[in-house]
């Protein structure tokens, strides 16, 4: 699987910087951000200089592969992508109720350790939902 990795990403690179020369992978790092990430070295020719050498970097997320010019361009989409998977992680452990269940509780402990006298729709709310949340889980282990 690296081997095929390493020469698609060779071959995509190329294609887009057909001008270039001496094309070669530098790292793959597997499971990066819940992909592959492959940076590829290759040199520009500059008249009356020395070559410039420049990197790329193709990004596997599992289905798709994403080219990247630059460092910059790489970092600011997958920053991107690692808050969607963060959210979409949080609701696949707790769910809707368990995540509601636990922004009440953070917001109840915040107003104890500060001292602010809890309003009564935040403390029913919360035992509704924890007994909901519960009841839920019974019947999931029941089925």
């Amino acid at each position: 699987m690296k081997k095929e990795i390493e020469e698609n990403a060779l071959k995509v690179v190329q294609e887009r910087n057909n001008s270039a020369k001496d094309f070669n992978v530098q790292h793959v790092f597997e499971d990066f951000f819940d992909g592959n990430l492959v940076t590829v070295q290759f040199k520009v020719e500059r008249e009356g200089q020395p070559d410039l050498v420049l990197e790329n970097y193709i990004y596997y997320d599992g289905k798709n592969s994403h080219h990247y010019r630059f460092q910059h361009e790489f970092l600011h989409d997958i920053s991107k992508r690692q808050k969607k998977n963060n959210l979409k992680e949080l609701a696949e452990i707790f769910g809707v109720s368990g995540s509601i269940a636990m922004i009440l509780t953070l917001a109840i402990g915040y107003l104890a350790i500060k001292q602010i006298p809890i309003p009564d729709i935040l403390s029913n709310g919360l035992t509704v939902i924890i007994g909901f949340y519960f009841g839920a889980q019974v019947l999931k282990n029941k089925v």
